[in-house]
């Protein structure tokens, strides 16, 4: 679920459907079709289209305007659970197929893989940080951290003893992420350590 731009709110379902609400009058807009599987991930486009991935390994890019599949971008082999646009324009989306993919909104096409060359777990989210490095998440219980330059991890974060499913960067530049150990975990970006466990989900 996200919010969009002009104060509406999309929201993926089970049933395959995108659902948008207005949130000012707090009525359902319009529903969009075109998955086959469960609706896993969400992100706004810089050009106001809604780009949604699947559990049918497809990525849709939604005109926004129209309420129309504008493009369908296929390559990953597993549920595509994470969008993220990147600050360059293009789209990074993340999959259980433990690959990360860098796509051309412009052409609609892939422009290279990332392929973890330390675990076949699935990966499980992605988001990118203000230097422009990606940090994504993984049932191997890691956080890896992805130099876009050379295509690379350059640090892997370990202290999570369940699989991670959620990572965010935080207003002072440093990493949170959620797992399935109950607990999450701040750390620094500086020192590429613990600053805070923070307990309490049960």
């Amino acid at each position: 679920m996200i919010q969009l731009k002009d104060r509406r709110l999309a929201s993926g379902f089970k049933n395959n459907d995108i659902l948008i609400w207005n949130l000012d009058t707090d009525t359902l807009e319009v529903t969009l079709k075109g998955h086959s599987r469960d609706v896993l991930a969400l992100v706004q486009l810089a050009d106001g289209n809604l780009a949604s991935g699947s559990q049918d390994d497809d990525i849709i890019i939604w005109d926004l305007t129209t309420n129309m599949q504008k493009s369908t971008l296929e390559g990953h082999s597993s549920d595509v659970v994470s969008l993220v646009q990147l600050t360059d324009g293009t789209l990074a989306s993340g999959s259980h197929d433990g690959t990360i993919k860098i796509w051309d909104l412009t052409t609609d096409t892939l422009i290279k893989t990332l392929t973890n060359p330390n675990t076949n777990d699935d990966l499980t989210s992605i988001a990118q940080l203000s230097d422009g490095r990606l940090v994504s998440g993984y049932k191997d219980n890691n956080v890896y951290i992805w130099d876009l330059t050379s295509d690379s991890i350059n640090t892997t974060l370990t202290g999570h003893s369940g699989e991670v499913n959620s990572v965010i960067q935080l207003s002072n530049g440093n990493i949170a992420s959620g797992s399935d150990d109950n607990n999450v975990i701040i750390w620094s970006t500086e020192t590429d350590s613990i600053v805070q466990t923070l307990t309490g989900h049960t």
